[in-house]
């Protein structure tokens, strides 16, 4: 999503971003800048864009966002930001992601910053397993603040390269939903 909303080019067959590129910042959570790097590469190489520096940037987390809000406030406005990624949101808000006292104060954070953000919010993987949980792991806070709420599927044969993955847009508040869309990758 960094490298369509900064670049402006369109990643995903069927996405287009409809705006002047700005730069973006990736928060992660879960990996470090190599493996972030090495990605960014990949995705702008298979669409055969140079790498631009102060494009896509990139910041290691280990405090929630409610403790480093006003940091990356700053981050944002020295930079001209458009766009924040978080990757994960469990581990962004500090606490158990179904305690609304945790989860409510994380989207009062990324709001005071003014700019779209994308949290990525994993489902409980035992309750996948099940043929349960609807949504992220935790309180409905997750559902109910989220002004908009995309949910990935995704198969894959064990052993096999190939991937097929779906994009549902579940809610949207300001606008209709948009048709799902499916992808095979190799």
């Amino acid at each position: 999503w960094c490298v369509a909303y900064s670049y402006g080019v369109e990643v995903m067959p069927g996405i287009q971003l409809p705006i002047e590129p700005k730069p973006s910042l990736y928060l992660d959570y879960e990996s470090n800048s190599n493996t972030q790097a090495f990605r960014r590469r990949a995705i702008l190489n298979a669409n055969g864009i140079a790498p631009t520096a102060g494009v896509v940037y990139y910041k290691r987390m280990y405090s929630p966002i409610v403790d480093a809000a006003a940091e990356i406030a700053d981050i944002i406005r020295q930079k001209g930001i458009g766009l924040v990624v978080i990757d994960s949101g469990s581990r962004a808000v500090g606490g158990g992601t179904n305690e609304e006292n945790v989860v409510i104060p994380y989207f009062n954070a990324i709001s005071s910053w003014g700019i779209t953000t994308l949290t990525i919010v994993h489902k409980s993987k035992e309750a996948v397993a099940k043929g349960g949980n609807s949504g992220p792991s935790g309180v409905k806070q997750w559902w109910n603040q989220a002004r908009n709420y995309w949910e990935l599927l995704k198969d894959q044969t064990a052993g096999e390269s190939e991937v097929f993955v779906a994009f549902r847009h579940d809610k949207a508040n300001h606008d209709a939903r948009h048709a799902p869309m499916n992808y095979r990758i190799d």
